[in-house]
């Protein structure tokens, strides 16, 4: 009797232990949120370390690439006038050929400074990193979108010197909303004013997504991720009935044969892959030429001479990519502090983990070692896109993703983003200026976990906080 008693006793404690795991983990056990490619926090560098499992010529690739990152990019000039360097050149130069005709920043790290996120515009501020994203909807396709017939599918507010350059400015609405408990909050909704010079007619057809860059941390683990894990967590019709219906988003892989992959990087998912989506951003940001986009961006320019060659040649965009994919990720941080602690219960009972999923189980990792002993991550993001209800809503289709339906931001790294930039604005256009307005604007799929957060108590928001700092 009294060993049936203790059996039972211990199937009680081990069912409890195994229920008690599937809605928390230990944060002492779990500090390394990258794995083996995690580093403890080095100040404003914390995004910019490469992986610890990097050696020998890895260290050097990753150093190439960084060079690559970091430098200025200038119009085609006489080849006699600057020492260009060659692909099999040592990496010494800061400058390098090749940008526009019209493009955004002259830089990768002009709009991810030191490897993190960026920051919006608004009328007093030239140093936004704030790209805009446009498009109609398909007359022929209601539910799709194809390029503005002026601007293509993004705004460039920068040209070279013989073409003039617009802007589009950017208002802020201040909301001011008060949680049950009487205290106040504040929040700003962006308003976006295009160029005087598109005729009216267009303007009212015209649809304006606003991007701020995300931190690079973690790519290449989050490419890492098999692609059936993710879809076996995808639920479009929400047939669990929990509220959350996270879909993918199948997008155009040039890379593959199939005609469409998995899309797991950008705001919407909208690149499958690494060395795609650097290839995307340097022609699109930056006006560079590379074997995916090998012609001109001349939508409203007329380009006087195509270029000989590749302008981002073929070595560069494998170093840059090698570069985005074995960043280190920061360790998590104060994990004895209490109100912490309390946070991380709370960011379960809120169910914010029900989208941002906190771990993942991968068998590779981004080097020229490929394969590794199976490790978790936790890099807290289910990589689907979830609907965050009307006011967050572009209306920019893109691929499967509807207007109102956006990627969910890994969030490890996202106490640091302040020390690392100087700042911090949140969700995909910036318009968040800390932690609780991005839960606060949460809506459509979001809208329960955000109506919990304003139920709490003082206390209980700030330690939630807390405990998202220390990620």
């Amino acid at each position: 009797m009294i060993k049936k008693i203790f059996f039972i006793v211990c199937i009680i404690i081990l069912l409890f232990s195994f229920l008690s795991q599937q809605n928390n983990f230990d944060s002492r056990i779990y500090k390394n949120l990258g794995g083996d490619a995690s580093r403890a926090s080095n100040g404003n560098l914390s995004f910019s370390l490469p992986s610890p499992n990097l050696f020998g010529d890895e260290i050097k690739t990753f150093m190439f690439g960084k060079r690559i990152f970091d430098a200025t990019w200038l119009p085609r000039i006489q080849q006699s006038q600057i020492n260009i360097l060659e692909p099999n050149q040592q990496v010494t130069s800061s400058v390098f050929l090749g940008l526009g005709p019209s493009f955004n920043r002259a830089s990768c790290s002009h709009c991810h400074v030191r490897d993190g996120r960026g920051k919006p515009t608004d009328l007093t501020d030239n140093l936004s990193s704030m790209i805009f994203k446009l498009g109609i909807i398909n007359p022929n396709i209601p539910t799709n979108s194809i390029p503005h017939p002026i601007y293509g599918d993004q705004f460039h507010d920068q040209s070279i010197s013989t073409i003039i350059s617009e802007k589009i400015k950017v208002y802020y609405n201040e909301i001011t909303e008060f949680y049950p408990d009487g205290i106040s909050y504040h929040l700003r909704k962006p308003y976006y004013i295009l160029p005087a010079s598109i005729p009216e007619e267009l303007k009212s057809k015209t649809l304006i997504s606003a991007r701020i860059p995300p931190a690079l941390i973690g790519l290449g683990l989050l490419e890492n991720i098999p692609v059936q894990s993710i879809m076996e967590l995808a639920d479009p019709y929400d047939k669990n009935n929990d509220g959350i219906s996270g879909k993918i988003n199948l997008v155009a892989n040039n890379l593959s044969q199939e005609k469409k992959s998995l899309g797991r990087f950008g705001w919407k998912a909208s690149t499958s892959n690494l060395y795609q989506q650097n290839a995307t951003a340097a022609f699109n940001d930056m006006g560079l030429t590379n074997i995916l986009f090998p012609g001109q961006n001349c939508k409203i320019v007329t380009c006087k001479d195509e270029p000989i060659s590749l302008e981002l040649n073929n070595e560069f965009l494998d170093k840059l990519t090698f570069y985005t994919k074995t960043l280190s990720v920061p360790m998590r941080r104060n994990l004895d502090n209490i109100s912490a602690q309390k946070g991380e219960q709370i960011f379960f009972k809120a169910e914010c983990h029900t989208c941002h999923k906190p771990s993942w189980i991968i068998n590779h990792y981004p080097s020229a070692r490929d394969v590794i002993t199976p490790q978790t991550i936790f890099p807290f993001t289910d990589l689907l896109l979830h609907d965050m209800g009307h006011e967050l809503s572009d209306n920019l289709p893109d691929a499967e993703a509807t207007g109102s339906e956006w990627r969910t931001p890994p969030l490890w790294g996202i106490g640091l983003n302040k020390e690392v930039s100087g700042y911090e604005f949140y969700l995909h256009d910036g318009r968040a200026r800390n932690l609780e307005e991005a839960i606060l604007w949460h809506n459509g799929e979001g809208k329960k976990s955000s109506d919990i957060f304003k139920n709490l108590s003082r206390y209980d928001r700030e330690a939630l906080i807390s405990f998202l700092k220390s990620l």
